[in-house]
């Protein structure tokens, strides 16, 4: 009787894998392979837009915060470049370009806001305000009031555009009175010291006007050409 290692018998099934097997393997392993390549082909195109919007819609609101409106009128162009249906960007980007003065542009940024489902509330606002900075004073004015009750933060948007609006109308006496609020409202502002400063200066009362201006220099010691 022979003794030694048994030998296995091996059954179909029972056995490693087959070359058919390994083959089905490593199609499935490429195939995964593939669709990893393509989800990050796809987040590299696409994922970092977001994140490249809302970093140049930053800088534009810092540059903006500092009145350099030139340079919150690139960084907004940033955005759009990046974001072009976004909302929020095309109503920020109205307003940069109304108060850098070019207001058919913040048209056209309001149309296109609109066109991409922005707040119809503050697309509303932003138009009324280039239209108040117009000195559309027929449109605009009858809305102040209201304006001024739902102003949310934009209380001192709101007085700046009704103000340049009452100035281009020779309106002297309402900018005052509006000023007056401004003032009352947001007294760390600058802004209304200086425009009270130039009212004062077109009506040549030099003295008033010095006194404005050395007002808002007291909040502002770095608007150095804000000094008369």
């Amino acid at each position: 009787m022979r003794t030694g290692p048994r030998r296995h018998t091996e059954l179909p099934g029972d056995s490693a894998t087959t070359p058919g097997d390994q083959r089905r393997a490593r199609t499935r392993r490429w195939a995964r392979l593939l669709i990893a390549v393509a989800v990050l082909i796809t987040l590299v195109a696409y994922g970092w837009r977001p994140v490249a919007t809302q970093w140049a819609l930053r800088q534009a609101r810092l540059a903006y915060g500092e009145r350099d409106f030139a340079d919150a009128a690139k960084r907004v162009r940033q955005a759009i470049r990046f974001g072009p249906r976004d909302p929020s960007v095309l109503l920020f980007a109205a307003r940069v370009y109304r108060r850098g003065g070019r207001l058919a542009d913040a048209e056209a940024a309001i149309a296109a806001a609109r066109q991409c489902g922005a707040d119809r509330r503050l697309a509303d606002r932003e138009q009324l305000l280039c239209a108040a900075q117009a000195g559309d004073l027929r449109r605009a004015e009858p809305r102040l009031p209201e304006l001024l009750r739902d102003a949310d933060t934009d209380g001192d948007e709101i007085c700046a555009a009704y103000v340049t609006g009452y100035f281009r109308a020779l309106r002297l006496v309402e900018a005052h009175r509006l000023l007056d609020a401004w003032e009352r409202d947001y007294p760390l502002d600058p802004e209304p010291r200086f425009m009270r400063g130039f009212a004062w200066e077109a009506e040549a009362r030099f003295d008033h006007a010095a006194r404005a201006y050395a007002d808002g220099l007291r909040l502002a010691p770095a608007r150095q050409e804000m000094r008369l």
